[in-house]
């Protein structure tokens, strides 16, 4: 945050018809994006099934779903 919001600051006050485009941009994407239409209604056999392959993928002793590390680790 601390490279971007200078960044940020400097693009707004050289070039805001670049920001104002790309902010267009990127609303005309997300509302294209919320127009499509839904999937079909999952069914209880469907839910059965998926809840079936999560839990025996479920790690008991650590949490979650995948092998260690559980978080990410920082660059060093």
């Amino acid at each position: 945050m601390l490279d971007l919001i200078p960044r940020v600051k400097e693009l707004w006050t050289t070039r805001p018809d670049k920001i104002i485009y790309t902010a267009d941009k990127i609303t005309a994407a997300v509302q294209q994006m919320s127009q499509q239409a839904p999937g079909e209604q999952l069914d209880g056999a469907t839910l059965g099934l998926a809840y079936q392959e999560l839990s025996g993928r479920f790690d008991d002793e650590h949490g979650g779903f995948a092998r260690t590390p559980k978080f990410p680790t920082p660059q060093v």
